[in-house]
């Protein structure tokens, strides 16, 4: 393989990948690197507000959706559910996944994504002076 002198600018830009300093490259090379950089950068747009509550919805696992479900299936009462934090969490950790992981993804914030289904969601957590257990309240809209 020829160093060709052309490729040193799209070189240092897929470093990144290669994790090669020592990188040579043909023009052929390049010109597909190049293509193919321009097809990644294509394919990428701006989240819209709108679009979040599915974003998140498809970065979060099944089973927090899963577990939400159920308990407002069991506490729903016509008019809403209310859902202690605690259950929920204890739920998750019986199910498999770990309780700092579920606070350190954001994986309660499910607000959004249950609005985005019809519902109104209230979550309530007591201030340093108060003593009730944080809670998620399902209201029909």
């Amino acid at each position: 393989i020829m160093f060709i002198p052309e490729c040193t600018i799209f070189v240092t830009e897929i470093q990144y990948f290669l994790r090669n300093p020592y990188f040579l490259c043909t023009l052929e090379e390049v010109r597909f690197i190049h293509i193919w950089k321009e097809d990644l950068m294509a394919n990428v747009s701006p989240l819209k507000p709108k679009d979040v509550a599915a974003a998140r919805k498809a970065a979060m696992p099944d089973v927090i959706i899963m577990v939400f479900n159920t308990l407002i299936t069991e506490s729903f009462n016509g008019y809403n559910a209310i859902i202690k934090q605690d259950d929920v969490v204890r739920t998750l950790v019986e199910r498999g996944l770990e309780k700092a992981e579920i606070y350190n993804r954001g994986w309660l914030d499910v607000e959004p994504i249950f609005e985005a289904a019809g519902w109104k969601v209230m979550y309530d957590k007591p201030a340093y002076y108060e003593s009730y257990d944080a809670y998620f309240k399902f209201s029909v809209k």
